[in-house]
């Protein structure tokens, strides 16, 4: 039988296959880090576009909150060229919710000739460790929502494929505290000494 709300459905499908394949990629690098416990741990957000400038960008990196501080934020110079020809704001509320949005007041000729690479960072933040445990990350879109968290010059809003990350926050070593090398010269003499003296 030939119904055409089947033909419909598989249409639409397959439409959303193609526009899932070319999303652009959204993620966290590393991906997965391991640190001690008190020490800081930066991650990078890398985007991978796909054959199109971002003009601006709003989304939220969710977060552990009990695991994990916010310590810093900068953002990457793909949108502004280091000029500060952009528009950006951090939001940290303080529940492993970390907003992160930035406009960028440059031209499509302009961003296409800053976004002329594989990927570049959109933003670094680097995270004070509070306690033991993992915490997950993850993307979720902000103003932008579906189906994307960037928009081009046009302000057309671009397709987005999020990843996912983790810190794992570990007890540091226990170091053995080695004596200080006069201790050790001290020690010799006086064994070489008494050594001297019983013969």
């Amino acid at each position: 039988m030939n119904n055409p709300f089947r033909r419909a459905a598989i249409l639409m499908g397959l439409c959303l296959c193609s526009v899932l394949a070319n999303a652009t990629l959204i993620e966290f690098v590393p991906a997965d880090q391991t640190v001690d416990l008190g020490d800081q741990v930066l991650v990078d957000i890398v985007v991978t576009p796909d054959d199109v400038s971002i003009a601006a960008f709003d989304f939220i990196v969710n977060y552990d909150a009990t695991i994990l501080s916010v310590f810093s934020v900068v953002f990457g110079n793909s949108l502004d060229g280091g000029l500060s020809l952009s528009l950006q704001d951090i939001v940290d509320f303080g529940s492993g919710m970390l907003n992160l949005a930035e406009l960028s007041l440059l031209s499509e000729l302009e961003l296409d000739a800053l976004q002329n690479t594989d990927s570049f960072v959109l933003a670094s933040i680097v995270f004070d460790t509070l306690i033991l445990g993992t915490s997950n990350l993850s993307f979720t879109g902000n103003i932008f929502g579906s189906p994307g968290f960037f928009v081009d010059a046009g302000g057309v809003a671009i397709a987005t494929e999020p990843g996912s990350g983790s810190i794992t926050v570990v007890q540091p070593p226990v170091t053995v505290p080695e004596p200080p090398t006069w201790m050790l010269l001290i020690a010799g003499l006086l064994a070489v000494s008494l050594h001297r003296n019983k013969m």
